[in-house]
């Protein structure tokens, strides 16, 4: 059953399934058995040097799969913006689905390049997704989070073995950065986008 091989991941890119912990990032993927190790595993350096945590390196950051790009200029600054990606990866088998905001201003190159703003913000109606039209509908419950002082913020919305059809799914993601007061605001941005 879809719903028992699924999971959600909190901010941390932490998950239980089973005895086992995991925490997932861009470098490392960690697991335990040992509940006690659950604030060692949050943390890399401490991760990497414990022994009951078995970690493997990743390179998540160059297989990731953007399928969404879109950008909204702060409007004071028309060289200030902010971008959202959505990305899905598969690695070791599941298939991870992310929401990626970042600031960006443009160099004096007129390239754009990260800069760090107050606030960014992503968040999500709760949602649904199905493995297709005879599957059952799994929730994904709605979430908030926020980084300060920050250029860049990644987010895994949803975990899952399965593969998701976005004809039966939806949820929407919004992404937002505060600069000096100021909103650049994405809304409505769906993560299962039907093209």
């Amino acid at each position: 059953m879809a719903s028992l091989l699924s999971h959600l991941v909190n901010k941390g890119g932490v998950f239980q399934i089973g005895e086992t912990i995991y925490r997932l990032t861009e470098e490392f993927n960690f697991s335990t058995k040992n509940v006690e190790k659950l604030d060692i595993i949050m943390n890399t350096t401490l991760a990497l040097n414990d022994s009951d945590i078995v970690y493997t390196s990743t390179n998540l950051s160059s297989t990731k799969g953007m399928y969404s790009y879109r950008t909204v200029y702060f409007p004071s600054w028309s060289d200030r913006r902010i971008v959202a990606r959505l990305y899905v990866n598969n690695f070791d088998g599941m298939n991870y689905y992310e929401g990626r905001t970042t600031s960006q201003q443009q160099h004096w190159s007129e390239a754009w390049v990260q800069a760090k703003i107050h606030t960014i913000i992503q968040a999500n109606n709760q949602g649904y997704y199905q493995e297709g039209a005879s599957y059952p509908r799994i929730t994904i419950p709605s979430n908030y989070d926020e980084v300060e002082n920050a250029a860049d913020f990644i987010r895994t919305i949803l975990l899952t073995t399965h593969d998701v059809d976005f004809g039966y799914s939806s949820c929407q993601i919004h992404h937002k950065g505060i600069r000096y007061g100021e909103v650049a605001e994405i809304e409505k941005n769906e993560m299962f986008p039907k093209n």
